[in-house]
């Protein structure tokens, strides 16, 4: 059985299990996130009150930048290509 290689990942990564009551409580919680993350608020832990509850985790790479992400990815895109 062969491994096989993982995708690359951007610098920036956000694993979120989120839940709400309502839809609109759904969208408010993820506001609120996306300004804590602007605001270099947000690593990882729990947050939440009465209608929304998410645990989250926030994973960066300071070594991934753009070009190197598409030049993995390029590089990722091309092992998984068949060939005739």
């Amino acid at each position: 059985m062969t491994q096989s290689t993982p995708a690359p990942a951007r610098a920036y990564r956000l694993n979120l299990a989120l839940g709400a009551d309502t839809a609109a409580e759904i969208a408010n919680a993820l506001r609120n996130l996306a300004t804590r993350i602007e605001c270099n608020e947000v690593t990882t832990g729990v947050c939440g009150g009465p209608s929304d509850g998410a645990i989250y985790e926030l994973l960066t790479d300071p070594e991934m930048t753009h070009d190197a992400y598409r030049a993995a990815l390029r590089g990722y895109l091309e092992k998984k290509v068949v060939k005739p």
